[in-house]
Formats: structure tokens, sequence, C-alpha cells
């Protein structure tokens, strides 16, 4: 197992076929960190697979299919080695900053990959002042974070929102900021301390 990024120790299973000529277990457990998996067999062409892990993407395979395995002419046992790389999916964690705090309204955002990398499922998606929304995405170019401003509202900044470069297993966080304009009526008055009204159109 190769893995990127490099020696994680998470756990694929393997099978190999056809099983008739398997001497002994069938299926094993590889891993980045240095776990390997040895089956004997007699001589024949034989397949290996893996099961998928989620956050994982198999990204190539060496000498898994087809595999020839023949007995050497002096009689000793002949080794091959399958190795398969999987890539570890990255994230994008989009987060709202709102003035006053403590809003609820839901803006609407989306996520844009460039043009070797991927979102993996949705690409739409929405965050509040306290609910953040996450992207799960295939490495390659960059990404870019966009929102829809509800009315009334106004966009005062967008951190880490554009050119995102997602290496893989790595999580962004892109944080965008909106006010809520607002009107502060202030009444200066010279030798009285009356109450005054006002209407605002």
């Amino acid at each position: 197992k190769t893995t990127v990024p490099s020696n994680d120790s998470t756990s694929f299973s393997v099978s190999i076929s056809p099983t008739t000529g398997v001497i002994g277990a069938t299926t094993g457990t590889i891993s980045g960190s240095g776990t390997n998996a040895t089956f004997t067999v007699l001589p024949g062409t034989y397949t290996v697979t893996e099961t998928p892990v989620g956050g994982w993407d198999e990204t190539g395979s060496v000498n898994c299919i087809g595999v020839v395995v023949v007995v050497a002419g002096d009689g000793t046992t002949q080794t091959q080695t399958c190795t398969f790389t999987n890539t570890k999916q990255g994230s994008i964690v989009v987060q709202k900053t709102t003035v006053p705090s403590g809003s609820t309204v839901s803006f609407p955002v989306a996520v844009t990959a460039g043009v070797s990398g991927s979102v993996v499922g949705a690409n739409t998606g929405s965050v509040t002042d306290a609910i953040d929304a996450t992207f799960t995405v295939r490495p390659g170019g960059s990404f870019s974070v966009s929102e829809t401003v509800p009315a009334g509202w106004a966009q005062t900044s967008a951190e880490g929102c554009a050119n995102i470069v997602v290496n893989a297993g790595e999580t962004k966080t892109c944080v965008f900021v909106n006010r809520l304009p607002t009107l502060t009526i202030v009444k200066l008055s010279i030798g009285d301390t009356g109450t005054f009204t006002f209407a605002v159109t």
C-alpha cells in the first residue's frame, strides 16, 4: 500500500481471486504504514482487489490484475508484488461571521472546483453564524467558494475563499463576514434636554 499523504495507518481490506488456487487465507489488510498482505498460491493467474474506504480514492494499482505466478525452472517459488496507491480526500470548511453576531439568517454557499480537482457529493450548502458547512474534495488544482448574500446584508470580507489549494488529507477554512447595515440617529440639542420624535423613510 502506498498512501498520499504517506505512511497513513488506515487499514484497507484486500482479496485475491480465483480462490481455488489460493493456499490459506484469501483476504487480508494492508496500510501505508508498512503493513502488507501475503497470499500463498499455486501457479496460475490471479487478480487482487481492495475494498473502498470512505474518504479515500484509489488512484493507482500496479501488477494487481491478471498477475501471472509461475514456478521457476529450478523449482523455487516466484513472488509477485501488487501495489495499490490511495489518495486521501480533503475538505473545505465554510464559516460565517455576522455583525451583529448571533444572526440565524441562512446564507447559501457553493464550491467551484479547479481543472483537475472535484467536489465529492453536493457542492452547495448553507451557513449561519452558528452552523458551518463542510465540503469534501478530491485534491487537484484550486477551489473557490461563493455565497449568495440575502437582501439587506452586505459582504464585508471573504478570507481564504478564493484560489484554495487543498492537499491530500488537508482541511482548509473559508470565512465570510457579513454586516447588517444600521442607521444610528443622533440628536444634538442646545439649551434643551427634551425628547424629539423622528421617522425613518
